[in-house]
């Protein structure tokens, strides 16, 4: 009888192997949290290289609209500080921020799509800001400066 026990025992089957596929939760969860940071970071760092044109091209709309009411010299001055910003964020830091002067404005000219003469036809903008108050700048000359910062910048320019 024991004999016979022993026979209707069967044998112990291993457990089958666990399967790679499909994933636990926690490699889920994983796998979406690294896509969502991925996400966030390359649109913060998207975002920086990219907006700089449209704020640069609402800065100079802005510009042009103020020349109506302010001083031209007032509104060059900043006209000047619009293209350094857009030139630190366009080529970097080490390369544009340092430059005055005629090197400055020959920086403007050798990156300039247009081939707009910044030196030539651009002296006024670094020459304001040091220039006694009885000197006075044509309004007509900051739009030119203005429609040629906005070539500059890229994009398309706005009605002048």
């Amino acid at each position: 009888m024991a004999d016979a026990a022993l026979l209707d025992l069967r044998d112990i089957h291993g457990i089958d192997p666990i399967s790679w596929w499909p994933p636990a939760i926690g490699w889920w969860l994983l796998a979406g949290g690294a896509l969502v940071l991925g996400y966030i970071a390359w649109t913060w760092w998207s975002e920086g290289r990219i907006n700089w044109r449209s704020d640069a091209r609402a800065r100079l709309n802005e510009l042009r609209r103020r020349l109506d009411d302010d001083r031209p010299e007032v509104v060059l001055a900043e006209l000047s500080i619009v293209l350094r910003r857009a030139a630190i964020a366009r080529f970097g830091r080490r390369q544009c921020a340092g430059l005055t002067g005629r090197r400055w404005l020959s920086f403007l000219a050798d990156h300039d799509p247009k081939g707009f003469d910044w030196p030539g036809r651009a002296k006024a903008m670094i020459d304001a800001p040091y220039a006694p108050e009885r000197v006075v700048i044509d309004a007509e000359t900051v739009v030119v400066l203005i429609k040629a910062a906005r070539h500059w910048v890229g994009g398309r320019p706005a009605h002048v």
